[in-house]
């Protein structure tokens, strides 16, 4: 049984030049609001850790709900 054809989680890695389908490979817009992403969460993350308390939990919780 070859699980490597039923989802694409497990398909060997391939290079971006070799891709078949140009969606196979990642666009910079995406690459860009990855980053995006990682900077708020890293920027929650030092809110946190200066406010201590359950009014700083419930404002990091709400600011990463949104």
């Amino acid at each position: 049984m070859d699980i490597s054809k039923k989802h694409p989680l497990w398909r060997k890695p391939t290079h971006h030049l070799d891709a078949e389908a140009s969606s196979d490979h990642v666009h910079w817009i995406e690459l860009f609001y990855d980053l995006a992403h990682v900077v708020s969460i890293f920027v929650l993350g030092n809110y946190l850790s200066h406010h201590l308390g359950l009014p700083g939990f419930v404002g990091f919780a709400a600011l990463l709900a949104m």
